[in-house]
């Protein structure tokens, strides 16, 4: 009678650890790649929340003082995003009815918000974007003959058109977009 072995070799053994170990190798340095694709993702993606953000409080007519106040609600709720401050941008209320972030007792910083570490932004001049209270319209650097408005984010250190780039679409109308 004839003893049969079973189990693997070791050569068996060592072809199935190269195969998972190449594998594995292969995975790690995918997920490290689309890691920063997805870290810009998000950034565009959080971005877009606070537009909506300030769009619902224009349309709700937030009330900045108590709710006794009526005259505590501004005539409009924006953005400002400063060509000197690439990773940083304030939601304001604008209490002088200007459609601009100007600084001062005319204006009120409902919060500043920073990106990610390593997202930036990449802008050639300030840009200002308002939403009226009560209707939500859009005012882009106070000017009511604009109808959008782009905002390019960035990886910081690369150039633009590329993977490492999202634009930021706003429409007059209120409509927001990711490209």
């Amino acid at each position: 009678m004839e003893k049969k072995f079973t189990g693997f070799t070791l050569v068996e053994v060592l072809v199935i650890m190269f195969i998972i170990s190449t594998l594995s190798t292969v995975l790690v340095v995918n997920w490290r790649k689309n890691e920063k694709r997805y870290q810009l993702q998000r950034s565009a993606q959080i971005i877009v929340q606070n537009f909506r953000k300030a769009q619902n409080m224009s349309l709700a007519g937030k009330n900045l003082c108590d709710q006794t106040s009526p005259s505590c609600v501004p005539p409009s709720y924006g953005f400002f995003f400063s060509k000197t401050d690439l990773t940083s941008y304030v939601i304001f209320s604008d209490k002088n009815g200007n459609n601009k972030y100007g600084g001062g007792e005319s204006v009120e910083a409902v919060e500043t918000i920073y990106l990610e570490l390593g997202i930036e932004f990449l802008l050639s001049a300030d840009l200002d974007v308002v939403f009226s209270v009560p209707d939500g319209f859009v005012m882009i650097n106070a000017k009511p003959l604009t109808t959008e408005a782009s905002l390019l984010i960035k990886r910081s250190g690369t150039t633009c058109p590329s993977l490492n780039c999202k634009t930021i679409i706003i429409k007059k109308s209120g409509q927001i977009t990711i490209q």
